[in-house]
């Protein structure tokens, strides 16, 4: 993997050390990590090793915002978490180039950071894709926001703030209250409530429904 050529975190290392017993994990963990390791040697898949290592570079330049104890620390990416992203974003069909999963379901406990590693990943693909269109779903726009506003947070800290004066000129998103624009990939992040008189006609990239489990 190129990542690993640059020292960057590798989003195989989770599934190595579990399959290898180093990580304690439940059966359906442990067989997902041998899939990862398996379906590397398989032909009609691949593994998108440059689009891993752009998102990897995204996060190397981010910092944690909001008040937190660790505030303005690099963001740090644990194993799981990219074995976990590297899954969702990077995994190819050999024949079409086209994604092998158009869905994932992530379940964790509250605090552990989901919004803040969901944020990364709407950054990504609103830059990394030319014209993405991303949305943020949840009950109500403002709970949707949360994660929005995580990642203005990220792209004023790290690209510039285009309403700084000092900044503007050379800043990379265009970040307003409803939608974050990359100036470069033309691509955008926007919430909406996740309501199906909203959603009618609605055909994005990437959508992101925070709190799956309260959904209308």
């Amino acid at each position: 993997c190129s990542s690993e050529r640059k020292g960057q975190i590798s989003p195989h290392e989770f599934p190595r050390a579990v399959v290898a017993g180093e990580i304690p994990a439940n059966k359906q963990i442990r067989a997902a990590c041998r899939r990862h390791l398996h379906d590397l040697k398989r032909s009609d898949l691949y593994f998108d090793d440059d689009e891993w290592d752009a998102y990897a570079e995204l996060v190397s330049q981010l910092e944690i915002t909001g008040g937190h104890e660790l505030t303005g620390n690099r963001i740090e990416i644990l194993p799981w978490q990219a074995w976990v992203v590297g899954s969702v974003l990077c995994w190819r069909l050999s024949e079409t180039g086209g994604r092998r999963f158009k869905s994932s379901f992530l379940e964790m406990s509250r605090g552990a950071g989901k919004t803040t590693l969901m944020a990364t990943m709407l950054l990504h693909v609103a830059s990394y894709n030319a014209g993405a269109d991303c949305v943020v779903l949840a009950n109500t726009v403002q709970q949707a926001r949360q994660a929005y506003e995580a990642a203005t947070d990220f792209a004023r800290g790290a690209f510039g703030d285009h309403k700084n004066p000092d900044e503007a000129d050379d800043a990379l998103w265009e970040c307003t209250e409803r939608e974050m624009r990359c100036r470069e990939s033309r691509g955008r992040i926007r919430t909406y409530a996740a309501k199906n008189s909203s959603l009618d006609g609605l055909k994005c990239l990437a959508y992101l429904i925070d709190e799956s489990s309260e959904q209308t």
